[in-house]
């Protein structure tokens, strides 16, 4: 069979398939996150969040594109030998309790989503929560940022004193909202579509190399640990603000402004289509 006879067929598989989830699948919510980078960018996200080696594996394994899923396998294997530490630091807002269910937030319906505002927050200048001028190397904030973000201040200011917050060396911080980054990467395997909460994935700069390396290589099957080195944190917002003068950052696998950056979750603010709606929580058909 050619090259152009095999993309044909798996294109044809692929049409297929989508058409039959289009046909027979159910509507369900599907959690964003709203993102303010240190230049004033207002970003929405589906995945990821990624800092230090989370962010170094993805983007340097490029290179290595040829060799498709196998490209992160070796790029870590690389990464693992150096172990790079990174200075920052974490603030969050825990997720306790009933708040673990976004209750706390209003969840989007559809006419809300149409017009972009959020139910309970007036539309006024306050509201706007733009990545503000942080210092002379950072940058000040655009304009409008769109969705309300009542969770977050300004990057300029403090954090609220209900937050935690934690300064130390890391390896990598990573924010996940889906179960799976990849189908052999179950990073947050608690994670639902629409459970109203961010998985902060941190392994602290005392973690070793051999213990980094057993939890990645068992990722296929959940992210499990007892390591006080690596923990999953559910939050519903939180800000990281890297010491560490050079480094990567990502939004779904993409590049962004290397610098202090904060988040909130939006509860149900997206539709996605589905045949396993069913193995989703506290999900309804439109």
């Amino acid at each position: 069979m050619s090259s152009n006879d095999s993309r044909e067929s798996y294109l044809k598989k692929h049409v297929l398939h989508s058409a039959f989830i289009v046909a027979k699948g159910e509507v369900i919510p599907m959690d964003l996150v709203a993102i303010d980078t240190c230049t004033g960018k207002r970003l929405y996200s589906f995945l990821s969040i990624g800092w230090g080696m989370m962010a170094d594996v993805d983007i340097e394994s490029e290179k290595y594109r040829h060799m498709g899923n196998a490209r992160f396998a070796v790029m870590a294997v690389i990464k693992l030998a150096s172990m790079k530490k990174y200075r920052g630091r974490l603030s969050y807002l825990p997720c306790e309790g009933e708040r673990c269910r976004g209750s706390s937030l209003p969840r989007y319906t559809k006419k809300e989503r149409e017009v972009g505002d959020q139910p309970g927050v007036e539309k006024t200048p306050e509201n706007n929560f733009a990545c503000h001028l942080v210092s002379d190397a950072i940058g000040a904030a655009g304009d409008d940022v769109g969705v309300p973000t009542p969770l977050l201040v300004p990057l300029s200011e403090p954090v609220p004193s209900s937050w935690v917050t934690v300064e130390d060396d890391f390896i990598m911080v990573g924010a996940v909202y889906q179960s799976h980054l990849a189908k052999d990467n179950m990073m947050a395997p608690n994670a639902t579509l629409n459970d109203g909460i961010i998985h902060l994935v941190v392994a602290r700069g005392t973690i070793t190399r051999m213990q980094l390396a057993h939890i990645f290589a068992t990722l296929e099957h959940g992210f499990q640990t007892s390591d006080e080195n690596m923990e999953i944190i559910r939050v519903q917002a939180f800000r990281l603000e890297p010491l560490t003068p050079k480094g990567l950052m990502t939004v779904d696998g993409e590049v962004v402004d290397y610098g202090p950056i904060q988040a909130q979750v939006l509860p149900s603010m997206a539709r996605v289509i589905t045949l396993h709606a069913a193995d989703c929580p506290e999900t309804t058909q439109l």
